[in-house]
């Protein structure tokens, strides 16, 4: 009979026995199209996603977070690694790992322009090209990584039919009329507004005039205005995207009501 000792799984300094146990499982080679290569030109406006790495008295990190600097940096070096690995998707790494606010939409920057971000992470996303992976970015937050992503841009107009109790999507702004209908009226209501909608997307806007209860929105006759994708609620996006131009979404609910969107482009 062995009396060796049994073998402990190893734990990555910093994490928690699961999160070591989930890096130490991918194994898959390098995707050589992940490695950052100097774009051809200069862009406006990019989008992309995020993983910061935190460490104890950082700006802004939570309290309760007890790794080390050497750790969070050693960290974050390993996770560059696996981020370019093959297969591996950034954004359930950015879940599992960040610190960062936007780990619950995995890392989503939306669209950024020059002068949005700290200079040292600009260069870092500046210099690459999509689909690209950054080497580790120090900040006074910790170390970050980013994916460059594809810009999407899109436009919609937007209703929104609340009820009585749902919150108000424009608290600095006083509704023309105090909503007192039910949330299964307001439901129904919705619902018959879609269908016509969709038989007829043109008369979108004169709906918005007449039936939505999102003042800011409605002021510009529903228009949501050019986003990028990653910039908006992503239920809304989810929505918006189902469908190609000039096609009328599916109602969707939030916190604030009913909503349907025609997506412009």
């Amino acid at each position: 009979m062995s009396c060796s000792k049994k073998q402990e799984k190893p734990i990555f300094a910093g994490l928690s026995q699961e999160q070591s146990d989930l890096i130490f499982s991918f194994n898959e080679a390098i995707d050589s199209l992940k490695i950052p290569t100097k774009p051809d030109s200069l862009f406006e406006k990019i989008t992309a996603s995020n993983i910061l790495i935190a460490y104890k008295n950082a700006y802004n990190a939570p309290p309760e977070l007890s790794r080390t600097k050497e750790e969070a940096k050693a960290i974050a070096e390993k996770l560059v690694l696996v981020a370019r690995q093959k297969n591996v998707n950034f954004h359930q790494l950015s879940q599992k790992f960040s610190d960062d606010a936007s780990a619950g939409t995995g890392g989503k920057l939306g669209g950024l322009k020059l002068g949005d971000l700290p200079p040292e992470c600009e260069l870092a996303l500046w210099g690459m090209n999509v689909g690209q992976v950054s080497d580790v970015v120090e900040t006074n937050f910790g170390f970050h990584i980013f994916l460059r992503e594809k810009v999407v841009l899109a436009n919609a107009l937007h209703l929104l039919i609340s009820y009585k109790g749902a919150k108000n999507p424009n608290p600095n702004f006083e509704r023309e009329v105090e909503i007192v209908r039910t949330k299964e009226e307001a439901k129904e209501l919705i619902e018959e507004l879609t269908s016509a909608l969709k038989s007829n997307p043109k008369v979108f806007q004169k709906y918005v005039s007449g039936f939505s209860d999102d003042t800011a929105t409605k002021l510009k006759d529903g228009e949501l205005g050019e986003f990028c994708k990653g910039e908006l609620p992503e239920d809304f996006e989810n929505a918006i995207f189902s469908v190609n131009p000039n096609e009328v979404t599916n109602p969707i609910e939030t916190p604030y009501g009913f909503h349907v969107f025609l997506r412009i482009y």
